[in-house]
């Protein structure tokens, strides 16, 4: 009887104390994972090689394959209009994205993962418009004095801009938030973005920085800007799925592979 109870007491023990992150990935084994992001592409993070459809690659795609795939579970990646992919993800018509910048609105609405890469924001304006450049000048600085646009559906919280303090109505692209600085109206001043991103469309024959026109500086006073893949909090599994992320960020971080693949995309410099 002894032996007995102390058998049961085992049992209990184990099943409790057992990996978490072994018993979630088991539950998820037979589920492909739903994951979208921005179809107009954030290279070098997400993009086409070779502009192929067929071919999504990126830094946040070996990132999920690493984590994903070490834990058996299989994924699907179908990229959709930014403003499309948050809402389908928070009424969960797909379980997840890869690249989101904190804001205290979509940690209400979603799961966040762990920060596995940032950025250096920076202010880009026309030389045309402005050929002696501009001073670099704080967030605050900068909004007092300029017009400032952004892309539809983009939160710039994380550098200090509200969204009633960025104008980014029907603005869809990159390309169209380029142009709009060197209109002569009063629409666009300058915009925000990552420097990152700007340097890393050059990978699909946009070369943004070099255009001779467009003029950039790094925002002064703040720290680069985390961003975390975010999960949706209507899957039954995005607690989980969740978790399973953050294990596997944190053993990437640990192992120092995250490191790897950042030299392998010039992402540390």
């Amino acid at each position: 009887m002894k032996t007995l109870l102390i058998l049961i007491s085992l049992f209990f023990y184990l099943t409790n104390s057992y990996p978490l992150l072994k018993l979630n990935a088991q539950s998820l084994n037979d589920i492909t994972i739903q994951i979208t992001d921005d179809d107009a592409q954030w290279p070098p993070f997400t993009y086409y090689h070779n502009n192929d459809s067929n071919k999504l690659t990126g830094f946040a795609i070996d990132v999920i394959h690493m984590i994903l795939d070490k834990n058996n579970i299989s994924f699907r990646i179908v990229l959709t209009p930014w403003s499309r992919a948050l809402k389908s993800v928070k009424e969960g018509d797909y379980h997840m994205l890869l690249n989101a910048s904190y804001n205290e609105e979509r940690e209400k609405l979603y799961y966040l993962s762990q920060a596995y890469y940032s950025l250096n924001y920076a202010f880009f304006y026309s030389k045309t418009k402005y050929p002696n450049g501009l001073e670099h000048l704080s967030v605050d600085q900068m909004k007092k004095k300029y017009k400032i646009c952004g892309l539809m559906g983009y939160s710039y919280e994380d550098v200090g801009l509200k969204s009633n303090e960025v104008d980014n109505d029907s603005i869809y692209s990159y390309d169209k938030l380029t142009k709009l600085l060197h209109y002569r109206h009063e629409r666009c001043d300058v915009f925000v973005e990552g420097y990152e991103i700007f340097a890393g469309f050059s990978v699909i024959g946009k070369d943004y920085l070099g255009n001779k026109n467009l003029k950039y500086f790094i925002i002064p006073k703040i720290e680069k800007q985390p961003f975390h893949m975010m999960i949706s909090k209507n899957f039954k599994y995005g607690k989980e799925l969740q978790q399973i992320i953050n294990e596997g960020i944190k053993d990437l971080k640990q192992s120092g592979r995250l490191d790897q693949l950042l030299k392998k995309y010039n992402l540390i410099y």
